[in-house]
């Protein structure tokens, strides 16, 4: 298995934990914070693995660049 895909594995099992855990928070959260605390909860689960997967596409263009340069 090369680097890449074992990467993108690891990426998604990280997705998966991160999703899990903040839906737990958000079902835990009674409505103690209101509207705008469902809002920063929801916003956490979507942002974090966009952020992610973004970061993760950075490495490999940098690494990939490097590895064609002279």
């Amino acid at each position: 298995m090369n680097f890449r895909k074992g990467a993108n594995r690891l990426l998604v099992v990280v997705i998966v934990i991160w999703e899990a855990l903040w839906l737990l928070l958000l079902s835990l959260d009674h409505g103690n914070a209101g509207r705008e605390g469902e809002m920063i909860f929801i916003g956490a689960m979507v942002g974090g693995p966009v952020v992610a997967f973004l970061l993760l596409r950075a490495l490999f263009w940098i690494v990939e660049g490097f590895n064609n340069s002279p």
